[in-house]
């Protein structure tokens, strides 16, 4: 897993949500504390804002090399090998730096005194930083943990060693206090890299990842709590009354991870503090990463009947990513589904819904979210020309990843509480589509009337106010 999954890896962050009833008898009980919960969180969730960066060319590259991909795999192909060449076109190696351009969200926390950037990232559970005793030109980029003169109190004394496919990140690891926003998470195993043999740092703002996953057997093996474990433990959000929940939010150029709290006002009106019913909760079945099951995928194109029946009795795995950023399923689930080319960005219409049916328990209705033309069609500019490509890969693994392609859509809480995780739709992804022609022209308008105006709003009051002619370019 680990081989397909560094493939892909982005970014992430955080919130507070509801339970669902056990019993009928529980059901207004849980329901009062629930939104309970979310007036509070509302007014004292802590969040951390996230910055994308990206290289506007690099990122272009990138998904012309995907839609060049995704056009072969379209043409008829005389046996399964050749399919395969076609995904295995590009160097598995290179797959991962052209991919962390795509969409690279970061955040600033501090491990003792010390700033960092970090991406938040719910598919791994690792967290480390690079430190002063990593002295390549690679580290020296980056801000690093000063270790002369610092005492510490040593984590693990196997230290640290992740192995990654392009490379390997080796260090000490050891306890110190980790600050997000104004709460601060004392005593958290961290891993401080004085070997950094990953090429993609060489080309990312970044400077280290903290993961927020399920506790992997390596680390516990080794008595190494991952951060949110940590704050569960040491009831970090609790003792301040809010859950132990975070939310995730992305959009074209920023986002927030909220600790122990949902921002309501991202999906209802400004103000509205009760947007728990706007939520449909889908359980964990896997605590690993944040793995749920798909019953059904369920695609229509335009006109067509309903085409149903690819995932296997028993349903698909998935895994809710925040650091991988394309939407990616089994190669023959994927290569049957997307079955016509995306000829230009005007296409969009020709192409069809994505209904994903998650399972939520024995004999309950499934939670359905979909996925219109519109949510994952992704538009880029590619020497001054516009193009387009469908967000929807294929892929070796058996399994589904929901990166932030998927994400984008919808607000997302990962609730440790009661193992489960939350979507709302955000009112921001209903926008109307533009025609390739009409681009050039509105854009400048829009562009040159929201500019100063954005620049002079605050991160939320942004969130609130991105113009919808914008937000399905250059994504």
């Amino acid at each position: 897993r680990n081989r397909s999954k560094e493939r892909r890896k982005e970014t992430k962050t955080v919130a507070v949500m509801m339970t669902m009833p056990r019993s009928s008898s529980l059901q207004p009980l849980l329901l009062a504390v629930s939104l309970a919960l979310l007036v509070i969180s509302a007014e004292c969730h802590v969040t951390v804002p996230l910055v994308r960066a990206s290289d506007r060319s690099k990122r272009a590259a990138a998904l012309m090399s995907l839609k060049m991909r995704q056009m072969q795999l379209t043409l008829p192909k005389t046996s399964v090998q050749d399919k395969e060449a076609l995904i295995e076109e590009v160097p598995l190696a290179q797959e991962v730096l052209e991919e962390k351009h795509l969409a690279t969200y970061y955040g600033t926390i501090q491990i003792s005194n010390v700033p960092f950037k970090v991406l938040f990232d719910t598919g791994s559970c690792e967290f480390w930083v690079p430190s002063s005793k990593c002295d390549t030109d690679r580290c020296r980029r980056h801000a690093r943990f000063p270790m002369a003169h610092h005492r510490f109190r040593v984590a693990s004394e196997q230290g640290m060693n992740i192995v990654y496919l392009s490379g390997k990140v080796t260090g000490d690891m050891v306890y110190e206090d980790v600050h997000l926003g104004d709460i601060t998470v004392k005593n958290q195993a961290v891993g401080l890299a004085d070997v950094v043999s990953i090429p993609l740092l060489d080309d990312v703002v970044w400077d280290g990842i903290m993961g927020l996953a399920y506790p992997n057997p390596t680390l516990t093996a080794q008595g190494v709590t991952p951060l949110f474990d940590t704050i569960l433990k040491s009831h970090v959000l609790t003792k301040r009354k809010l859950a132990n929940q975070f939310a995730y939010y992305i959009d074209d150029t920023k986002g927030a991870v909220t600790f122990g709290g949902a921002n309501c006002e991202l999906i209802t009106h400004k103000g509205d503090k009760h947007c728990i019913s706007q939520f449909k909760f889908i359980p964990v079945t896997e605590k690993t990463y944040w793995t749920v099951t798909i019953n059904d995928v369920k695609i229509q194109y335009p006109g067509q009947a309903v085409k149903e029946g690819y995932c296997p009795p028993g349903g698909c795995k998935a895994i809710i990513d925040t650091g991988t950023y394309l939407i990616y399923g089994p190669e023959q689930q994927v290569s049957d589904m997307v079955s016509s080319e995306l000829k230009s960005c005007s296409h969009h219409r020709a192409m069809p819904t994505f209904t994903f049916d998650f399972f939520v328990g024995k004999g309950a209705d499934p939670v359905r979210l979909a996925l219109k033309p519109i949510d994952y069609i992704l538009k880029f500019d590619l020497d001054g020309k516009e193009e387009c490509v469908v967000g929807i890969s294929p892929d070796k693994d058996t399994i589904w990843t929901l990166g932030q392609v998927f994400l984008r859509s919808f607000y997302t809480v990962f609730d440790r509480a009661e193992d489960r995780v939350g979507f709302a739709r955000l009112p921001r992804s209903n926008f109307v589509p533009l025609n390739a022609h009409k681009v050039k022209e509105e854009k400048k308008h829009h562009k040159h009337h929201h500019k100063h105006a954005a620049e002079q709003n605050s991160l939320l009051e942004m969130i609130n106010g991105v113009d919808p002619a914008d937000e399905i370019d250059n994504f």
